[in-house]
């Protein structure tokens, strides 16, 4: 792919409004993936589901669970873009044809899981947000730029309930 208007920009923040933009205009042009919301944030702003491929077999991306790490965002919408791309054209991902991904393959792509956390971590704490105070005190300060939480200050990769502590167990018994 040529390095054009298609290719997101890595030289700059990529915050929710950005995000909200390149997830419009993939549904605009690519009437074969599905576009739907996880749910909200805590602040209200839509968490993008992007859905590609109809097969059995299930492949999760998730970018952004830290605020500080938008970065993975960016990357996950240029894949995204991609891969999009690929499909449209009949072309290969590392000698793999996009067609045969999108049909023995379904690909789950939540860019921004945590959009509350990036905008403070880009953007800083809005005047009129009302956990300013406490969100200021949990942080050590003003300077938001390494926030990895969510709107309330929760670290949203250490609540999941799958099995990480049994893993362990069983990683060490190899």
């Amino acid at each position: 792919m040529n390095a054009d208007s298609s290719r997101i920009s890595f030289g700059k923040y990529f915050d929710y409004k950005e995000l909200e933009k390149i997830v419009s205009e993939i549904q605009s042009k690519y009437n074969f993936v599905e576009i739907g919301t996880l749910g909200n944030s805590i602040l209200g702003k839509s968490i993008p589901r992007i859905t590609i491929g109809k097969g059995k077999t299930s492949i999760f991306y998730i970018g952004a669970h830290h605020g500080m790490e938008w970065i993975t965002s960016a990357l996950l919408m240029q894949f995204t873009k991609d891969f999009c791309e690929g499909y449209r054209n009949y072309s290969s991902v590392f000698d793999i044809s996009t067609r045969v991904i999108f049909e023995t393959r379904k690909l789950h792509i939540i860019p921004m899981l945590n959009p509350d956390g990036v905008d403070y971590a880009i953007h800083g704490l809005e005047k009129s947000n009302v956990l300013k105070e406490r969100l200021i005190k949990m942080n050590g300060g003003n300077d938001f730029s390494r926030w990895q939480a969510n709107a309330r200050g929760v670290d949203l990769n250490h609540n999941y309930c799958c099995g990480f502590k049994e893993y362990k167990i069983i990683e060490k018994s190899f």
